[in-house]
């Protein structure tokens, strides 16, 4: 790190003498937003050593004070287990505190606890609802999850359309899943007209992007196209890979 940067760090935590209130005792004072940043500070070892324990109880002065910020990253920490002991339930616990606040992360998290069962009962229904929210305000892996309650009919009646609907919003983003489920429905034609060509092109995007899966599809369907058309599919797959580059 730049030495500039570690001063200006140094100056933001500790202060100056003569100076307004450092961080460090705006967060001793109560101040949930400086409570919040000093956590972050040191969950991510800036400006001041990683110390997971610490983090974790500057963010939990702060999100017991309604910081959602901190309520967020309180139930990661639980939820890993990093500075704390592992608790599911506390981690969802805080997760919906910070998903009724409207933190997109915090209702994808809490999705995926009522998904796999973590802390609370099982229940897809609930689950739908919390990626739902999520998946409005734009997070990808929430689009992907409701793509993929469409495509197999979990809580909702399966529709191919809406699948691609999500599929489509989170390949956009550079999810290389959500790619390749976008070219596998265009394979198959579930939800949109057949097509190989795009469906190529989009698993040849998946498959640049990390999904290892992508490019054993592509080898089997490789042979359903003209030379032109592979052509084509190739020149198609590069525009998605520079459009919609890996998240």
């Amino acid at each position: 790190m730049k030495a500039w940067l570690i001063a200006w760090l140094a100056v933001l935590i500790f202060g100056v003498a003569g100076c307004s209130k450092s961080l460090q005792e705006r967060a001793e004072q109560g101040d949930p937003d400086a409570q919040h940043a000093l956590g972050y500070m040191y969950d991510q070892g800036e400006g001041v050593p990683i110390d997971d324990a610490e983090a974790a109880k500057w963010y939990r002065m702060a999100a017991e004070q309604g910081n959602a910020e901190a309520q967020l990253s309180l139930g990661i920490m639980l939820d890993e287990g990093e500075g704390v002991a592992i608790d599911d339930a506390e981690a969802v616990k805080w997760y919906l505190k910070a998903a009724e606040q409207g933190i997109a992360d915090a209702q994808f998290y809490l999705g995926f606890m009522y998904a796999i069962g973590e802390g609370v009962p099982a229940n897809e229904a609930e689950s739908f609802h919390w990626y739902s929210l999520a998946a409005e305000q734009g997070n990808a892996d929430a689009q992907l999850e409701i793509g993929a309650m469409y495509e197999n009919g979990k809580s909702v009646p399966a529709d191919a359309a809406k699948a691609m609907k999500w599929y489509r919003k989170a390949a956009e983003q550079g999810n290389a899943q959500a790619q390749n489920n976008v070219g596998v429905l265009y394979v198959n034609g579930e939800g949109i007209p057949q097509d190989y060509v795009e469906g190529y092109a989009w698993l040849a995007a998946a498959g640049a992007n990390g999904c290892e899966f992508s490019y054993q599809t592509n080898a089997e369907i490789r042979s359903k196209l003209s030379s032109r058309e592979l052509a084509d599919a190739r020149k198609r797959a590069k525009v998605l890979r520079l459009k919609y580059p890996s998240e």
